[in-house]
Formats: C-alpha cells, sequence, structure tokens
C-alpha cells in the first residue's frame, strides 16, 4: 500500500482526511472512518423525509430498461421500505463506463452498504447516480485502453455540434460515437475474449442509442449480482422529484450562495485551497435552452438564462412546467442527490471529498444532513511482466508513479553505471607499457625479434579495441533495453503522465483475462485502506 501523500497531483484536504490530519468540525463533522459519525449519519438517513413510494417506482422502470438483475429488483424494493439507507456514489457517463475509477467507485459503495448490512443489522442499498445532466463532452469523449505492448492507445469522437453545451443525456451514437468505439474495440489485446467484447460493445451502443443508456447498461453488466442500483437524474420521473428540491435552492437562493461562501472561506482559513471556485451572483442551477446548457446568473433580481431574462416568479414557474431543463452545479448536485435519496454515506474521489468541506452550511440550510464522505478506493493494477521488471530492476511503484521516464532510466543507471571507457582506455594503456617493455628486452636478446613483438603488440591492441567496441555495443543494447522497460513501466502503471485509475478503461483489462478480472478485483480490494492500493494481476 502506498500512503497518499506519496502520490502526484492530489488535494492536500483529501491526503490530509485520509491520514486523519483533520479534526476541524467546520469543514467534516467526522473524520474517516469514525463509526459513531456513521452511525449518527445511518440514523439521520433513516428519518430522511424520502417519497420511496414514487421514487421505487422510476427505479424500477429505469432499471429494467438497463437490463439491470434481480438483485439490482430486490434492493429497490428494500429503498421501498422505512428506515433502509443509501450508500450512494456516481459518476458521468463516460464511453464504456469511463476509467476504471467508476468502477472502483461503485464497488466500493458496494462492500460498504454490505458491511453495514452485515454488521449494524441495518438495511443499506448501494446506489449509483449515473451524471447525465454535465455538458463537459470532453470529459467523456474518449476512451483509453492499451496496446498489445502495453503502451496507451486512444480512441476519441467529437461531438456533432461543438459550440452547444449539451448535455450527455441527449447525447446518441453517431457516426463518429460509432467510429470512436469500433476504435476501441479493435485496438484490444487479441484474444479468445476481444470478439465478445466488441458484439457486447455493439449491443449497447447501438446507432442512434442513448450514450447514457450504454454507460448504465454496461455499468450493470460488469457488476451483475452485486445489488447496485443505477439512477439517471435526467430521468422524467427523477426530474419530477426534484422540482421541489429546484425551488427551495431559488427560493432560498441568497442565503445558500452565502452559506458556500461561508464555508469556502472556511476551507482557506484552514490552510487549503478549495476545490471549486464560488462564481458570484450565481444562482447554482443551470438551465437548457436554445443556446445549451448555461449557468443560472442573477442580478438586481432578474435572472440571466443565456440569452433569455426573468424574474424569480417566473423563473419558478419554468421549473414547475418545464422542470426538464434545469439541472444542477457541481456543488448543488450532491444536495439534490441527498434529497431524493435516503443517504447516509457518499462514496467520493478525491477531488469530491476535498468539494464536500464546501459544502456543510449549505446541507444545514437546506435542512438535510450532510452523508459522511467515504473515499473511494484508490487502485493501481500491476501486471506480472510488469512486476517482473520492477523487481529485477529494483523499482518500487511509488518511484514509477513519481517519476518520468527520463527520470527512471537516470535513477537505473546511477545505480548501474559500469565505466566501460575508462576501464578500456586503461586497458590499452597497459597494452602499451607492457609492450614497449617488450621490445626493449627484444633488443637486448635479438634484435631481430623486436618486429615480431611490435607486430603482436599491433594484434593484442586490435583486440583490446575490438572487444571496448562490443562491450559498447552491449551497454548500447543494454539501455536501450533499460529505456523501454521504464518506458513499458511508466506506460501501465502511469499512462501519459496520469494514475492508472484516473485514466485505463477497464476492457484494457477484460481483452487480456475475460470478464471474471472484474470480480477478481472486487474482491481483493479494501474498503477500508487508508492509501492507495497496489493489485497484482
Amino acid at each position: 500500500m502506498i500512503p497518499f501523500d506519496q502520490l502526484p497531483g492530489l488535494h492536500p484536504l483529501f491526503v490530509d482526511y485520509m491520514a486523519d490530519r483533520i479534526d476541524n468540525p467546520a469543514l467534516y463533522p467526522g473524520t474517516v472512518w469514525d463509526f459513531d459519525h456513521w452511525l449518527s449519519c445511518i440514523e439521520a438517513a433513516r428519518q430522511a423525509q424520502v417519497n420511496r413510494p414514487e421514487l421505487c417506482n422510476v427505479l424500477r422502470a429505469y432499471n429494467t430498461a438497463l437490463g439491470n438483475d434481480a438483485a439490482a429488483m430486490e434492493n429497490i424494493d428494500r429503498l421501498g421500505e422505512n428506515g433502509t439507507i443509501a450508500v450512494v456514489t456516481g459518476q458521468q457517463a463516460g464511453l464504456l463506463t469511463g476509467p476504471l475509477y467508476t468502477l472502483y467507485k461503485a464497488m466500493t459503495a458496494i462492500r460498504l452498504a454490505d458491511f453495514i448490512t452485515r454488521k449494524w443489522q441495518q438495511p443499506a442499498v448501494p446506489v449509483f447516480w449515473v451524471e447525465t445532466g454535465d455538458h463537459d463532452f470532453a470529459e467523456i469523449a474518449s476512451v483509453h485502453l492499451m496496446n498489445a505492448d502495453g503502451t496507451p492507445n486512444t480512441a476519441t469522437c467529437s461531438p456533432a455540434e461543438p459550440n452547444l453545451p449539451v448535455p450527455v443525456a441527449e447525447l446518441t451514437v453517431d457516426n463518429a460515437v460509432r467510429a470512436c468505439l469500433d476504435q476501441a474495440a479493435g485496438s484490444l489485446a487479441q484474444s479468445d475474449f476481444q470478439p465478445q467484447i466488441a458484439d457486447q460493445i455493439q449491443r449497447t451502443y447501438p446507432y442512434g442509442g442513448s450514450l447514457s443508456v450504454g454507460f448504465g447498461t454496461l455499468l450493470a453488466q460488469l457488476l451483475r449480482g452485486s445489488g447496485l442500483v443505477l439512477i439517471d437524474p435526467s430521468d422524467p420521473g427523477v426530474k419530477s422529484l426534484s422540482r421541489p428540491f429546484y425551488r427551495d435552492v431559488i427560493e432560498k437562493r441568497a442565503a445558500l450562495h452565502e452559506a458556500l461562501v461561508q464555508q469556502t472561506d472556511a476551507v482557506r482559513q484552514a490552510g487549503y485551497t478549495p476545490q471549486v471556485t464560488i462564481p458570484e451572483r450565481t444562482s447554482h442551477l443551470f438551465y437548457r435552452g436554445p443556446e445549451g446548457r448555461v449557468r443560472i446568473d442573477e442580478q438586481d433580481g432578474i435572472f440571466t438564462l443565456g440569452a433569455e431574462r426573468c424574474s424569480a416568479s417566473e423563473l419558478l414557474e419554468i421549473v414547475d412546467t418545464e422542470t426538464e431543463k434545469i439541472s444542477p452545479s457541481v456543488l448543488t448536485r450532491p444536495l439534490l442527490q441527498d434529497t431524493l435519496l435516503p443517504t447516509a454515506m457518499t462514496v467520493v474521489g478525491p477531488g469530491e471529498t476535498a468539494y464536500m468541506a464546501q459544502l456543510l452550511h449549505a446541507y444545514e440550510l437546506l435542512g438535510r444532513p450532510m452523508p459522511a464522505p467515504a473515499p473511494r478506493m484508490s487502485v493501481t493494477l500491476v501486471e506480472r511482466p510488469v512486476q517482473r521488471i520492477l523487481e529485477k530492476r529494483g523499482l518500487s511503484i511509488q518511484t514509477v508513479l513519481n517519476e518520468k521516464d527520463g527520470g527512471l532510466a537516470r535513477l537505473l543507471r546511477a545505480g548501474q553505471n559500469l565505466p566501460v571507457g575508462d576501464r578500456m582506455q586503461e586497458a590499452g594503456k597497459t597494452v602499451d607499457s607492457l609492450f614497449a617493455q617488450l621490445e626493449t628486452l627484444a633488443r637486448d636478446v635479438d634484435v631481430t625479434l623486436v618486429d615480431a613483438v611490435a607486430n603482436a603488440g599491433k594484434k593484442v591492441r586490435y583486440q583490446v579495441e575490438n572487444l571496448e567496441q562490443k562491450m559498447m555495443r552491449a551497454l548500447e543494447r543494454r539501455e536501450s533495453t533499460l529505456v523501454q522497460q521504464t518506458q513499458r513501466c511508466r506506460a501501465a502503471l502511469c499512462p501519459d503522465d496520469h494514475l492508472q485509475e484516473r485514466y485505463v478503461n477497464i476492457f484494457a483489462y477484460i481483452a487480456k483475462y475475460g470478464p471474471d478480472v472484474v470480480e477478481r478485483i472486487a474482491k481483493q480490494l479494501d474498503p477500508f485502506a487508508r492509501g492507495h492500493q497496489v493489485i497484482e494481476l
């Protein structure tokens, strides 16, 4: 296990939270893995005012459409019972489920829900929020796999309307997406599993089909039997359930904005840079209009919805009659999620853990208990060929993750530097000195032997020079092998200078090891790990 402070690019607030170095109730009500705090959050979730009957009707219809299994349907029924709580996580609907951490989030929620159920006999259901309201197409436009030689292979598609910020929920499989998915399937390692994967991708993402539905369908297939329940905030039924929340946000907008600003200041005063910047005059909601998805801002009582303008009463009317056009911001999304669901715990990544510290006052203002932030499992997968290179070269995972290719090669050369040139130069001088002495001796013994000694000296010098050339060529080959091996390690563990979990897609490993690799990974993960886990495949 690797301590988080030895990994690059993580928010200091997350690192300190995971190391239990934050004992500041102004940021988090409890510390990580504080079971007393968990129990408090569980009790608050049990009492949460949630429209369970309508919520479960919506969930059944959506999960049925995704082809989710009986275990998920049983969990939906459990959610309908008073007292059942939810362990919630989520992610934007990326192509082929996006990077590995999407699965790690879901696996963490599944494991923690099972732990709560067994430890406290408290019914708990894992729920995955399929974020479809966001319009950041660039975040989902690529799928990163691995070539047969272990080097990264990226398939990317372009939006049909690049200048129009369209929510993911509206995106469909067009020619560009189809070509991207075909490229992804074709780049997978050739194996007995590759044709099955290509067929699965084709069926999950039919031409004209929804990208977000494809994401949900695939996630449900990969985690079949786990009981994971999926929810789509863009579903008409969920939008209807969200209407009171949007009204609440608008009616309390000034106080909500002030609560977020004050809490963000508390993060700064604690010595951290806030994860999310709070824009001025924002309502913390978005509107889907002719110009795409745009932020709703307010000035002097007038709301700006792209080119449109309206009053507070008119905006409330839009919420009542056209709820499908309204969506939350990055900071109000967790508030909406925990309004609709009886959330006791929310499984979050490093960045989300950091911005949860900005939300405490907002939860209090809206009368919702803030769930306990449970960091998702953080993992690097190490395949056996890479592990052998690490062992042979004496490299640690930390070194590979923190050093780029050139730095790794320099580190290895420093430990294995052989002074071939110097030694061979010394050998040449020794030969010259030795044969100079032999020539002197030959003159004293028989002057006719001088030429024979000189010729012998030339032959020996030639052999020494030839040996030096062979050694230098061997060193070059060794250097080339060294560079290739360091590049292979870096590409496998930190591709394109990203942590593997934030970059590579799970199908890179399914193609090599088969669909059972998902369960193999899940069984080895520790949801209570305080550091970055390393799993050998």
